[in-house]
């Protein structure tokens, strides 16, 4: 993943205090896979930007990772986003091999975590990152 090469821009708004005691090496797979995603597809109409960010409600941490790239229709594929060997995004990738969605739902859930997405083509993607709140030790 070259940001530098590919002129991407990436904002981290998750706070420094937020806490999640889950393992360290899936989920930073996860936030990997989900940035790269967003290089990858990222329009060539625009400036391209990732952006990190958290929210908090009184039972959830979400962490949400949004990108401005060229969207899926998520009216036409909702039901298909986290299967394996699927792709969405019509272009001729010879890199896309429809698993990451699939391995980082499955991530998602060995974490004790859920995975959603909100779209819109052309205009970019979020992906919504929900855990439990836990207490810190």
């Amino acid at each position: 993943m070259d940001i530098a090469h590919n002129e991407i821009a990436i904002y981290n708004s998750i706070r420094k205090d937020d806490f999640i005691n889950v393992n360290p090496a899936y989920l930073e797979s996860v936030i990997y896979n989900l940035i790269s995603n967003g290089i990858k597809y990222k329009s060539d109409k625009r400036n391209s930007k990732v952006i990190l960010q958290s929210v908090h409600t009184k039972n959830e941490l979400k962490i949400l990772i949004a990108d401005n790239g060229i969207g899926i229709d998520t009216e036409k594929y909702k039901s298909q986003l986290f299967e394996i060997y699927q792709t969405f995004h019509g272009t001729n990738r010879e890199d896309s091999r429809g698993v990451g969605l699939y391995i980082t739902k499955t991530q998602m859930e060995a974490l004790g975590g859920t995975i959603d997405v909100e779209s819109t083509l052309d205009e970019g993607t979020t992906f919504i990152l929900t855990f439990k709140k836990q207490k810190a030790l």
